[in-house]
């Protein structure tokens, strides 16, 4: 008889399946796992759209050094201490002013012995100290910025700087060369998908232009 109980009980308790406490546990598991699935979906939402401004802001950015480049050392040609510029085409379709360096005071040198020409003159938006990246930090310097819209649909603003090296050719002080820096990021910093700004240089030398 009490080989029959015992044997009842165990089949019993057999049958009884999960306990309440097992339950929950299993429950917190996974809910655990559930929360920490959520999480990464939002993260890897701002991932793209952030890689996406960075990518936009890196083909504005090109598009805009590819118009500088072909420029002429002398487009624009200003007088004494004056600045090159030519219209510059946004990727917007629109038109804007757009300064390439500034002409040193002198332009042609004194009969005789001409006096060294100046070796480099910086204008445009401040780098940031000791490298060759804009400086976002500070505001905007009239005539080396421009803002528009992507095709996409999104702001972005572009500010460079421009090195203009000068050399003595033929009695005539001249640009022998430009150092350009172009930047180009978001212009809606308060946006989660804010780009990062996008930097690129080059070098231009002499033509014969």
């Amino acid at each position: 008889m009490q080989a029959m109980r015992t044997q009842r009980f165990s089949r019993n308790r057999a049958a009884a399946g999960f306990t309440m406490i097992e339950l929950l546990i299993a429950i917190v598991i996974l809910l655990v796992g559930v929360v920490a699935v959520a999480q990464l979906v939002p993260n890897a939402i701002r991932s793209d759209f952030r890689n996406r401004y960075d990518s936009t802001a890196l083909i504005l950015a090109q598009q805009q050094m590819e118009q500088m480049v072909e420029q002429k050392l002398t487009v624009g040609g200003p007088p004494a201490a004056g600045t090159y510029n030519f219209q510059i085409f946004l990727p917007d379709g629109t038109t804007t002013l757009c300064n390439l360096g500034l002409a040193p005071a002198v332009l042609t040198a004194p009969v005789g012995a001409p006096p060294p020409p100046p070796a480099i003159v910086t204008s445009g938006a401040p780098l940031i100290a000791g490298t060759l990246r804009i400086d976002w930090g500070v505001g905007q310097v009239a005539g080396y910025w421009n803002q528009y819209t992507a095709p996409d649909g999104n702001p972005f603003e572009t500010r460079w700087n421009i090195a203009v090296f000068y050399g003595n050719i033929n009695g005539r002080i001249r640009p022998v060369g430009k150092r350009i820096i172009v930047s180009t990021q978001g212009a809606t910093p308060q946006s989660r998908f804010y780009a990062r700004p996008t930097t690129l240089t080059t070098m231009v030398a002499w033509r014969n232009d």
